[in-house]
């Protein structure tokens, strides 16, 4: 994607894009699931990383396609989500020790998701302002393109995996369906015939979880999988007219080594 930065004539994704090429690898695994594995600390010391928040904060987010918003804000919200980690290697709630979740970051008062993330076209956001706008971006003129919920990857062992490439607006469409289909397909955070019925994700689950936007976008989460679920998957939903779902528990544990030895970032957490 290119999108206009001020006072620069265009720019695109190239500097994320390399850090993703460099530092995530697509081979790992905690707790028996299969996931990428985010190199935090190299992450941290990568120039690249640095540069690409400074092109978030500067892009112009005005007038953007569809496509634009959702490459746009998917990279933002996966850069952003591996920035709060790098700022927070020693959250408060820890008393010191290393973070092992992004859920160990924030106070009661206000969690993760709604603190400072970031700035993003000129605008401070949290993770759940940016997710908030992925999910309802008719204020912009679209509808929600569902397939956001396996793009956007909350730091943890049981979100859908880190692409280790930008989202492009030449590739969105592939892209998009590419990783929605790795994570339905992914062992012990996807979707999996399990006995009698489908064990799935918790991102699937009705509130607070997101059933209702599947239901919005494909009819019913049922439909959603049918529609992009492994062959097993289609095939036993195709041969049973009712389908019960159960679901796996979540793993919040950081997809990656926590970054409590890294020379570059922060060595303590404000919260």
């Amino acid at each position: 994607m290119r999108f206009i930065l001020a006072g620069v004539a265009a720019a695109d994704f190239s500097s994320w894009d390399r850090v993703l090429k460099r530092h995530v690898a697509v081979n790992g695994s905690a707790a028996g699931i299969p996931m990428h594995k985010v190199d935090y600390c190299a992450i941290a010391a990568d120039p690249d990383f640095e540069s690409f928040k400074h092109e978030l904060a500067v892009a112009d987010a005005a007038n953007l396609t569809k496509a634009e918003v959702y490459a746009l804000y998917m990279n933002a919200y996966n850069a952003l989500a591996v920035d709060m980690i790098i700022r927070h290697p020693r959250p408060a709630r820890r008393l010191g020790k290393c973070i092992s979740s992004i859920t160990d970051i924030g106070v009661p008062a206000v969690s993760v998701w709604n603190e400072f993330a970031g700035v993003v076209a000129g605008k401070n956001m949290s993770l759940n302002e940016i997710e908030g706008l992925l999910r309802d971006p008719s204020p912009l003129g679209y509808e929600e393109d569902c397939r956001v919920h396996g793009c956007i990857v909350c730091a943890s062992v049981s979100c859908p995996n880190l692409r280790a490439e930008a989202y492009t607006v030449e590739l969105l469409d592939e892209q998009m369906t590419d990783n929605v289909k790795d994570w339905l397909a992914s062992t012990g955070k996807g979707v999996a015939v399990t006995g009698d019925h489908l064990t799935a994700s918790h991102i699937l689950s009705p509130t607070p979880w997101f059933a209702a936007d599947f239901t919005k976008c494909n009819g019913s989460p049922l439909a959603f999988i049918a529609k992009y679920g492994t062959a097993e998957v289609q095939e036993f939903i195709a041969g049973h007219s009712q389908v019960s779902l159960s679901y796996y528990p979540y793993n919040w544990t950081l997809n990656g080594d926590a970054p409590c030895g890294c020379s570059v970032g922060f060595t303590d957490a404000l919260i």
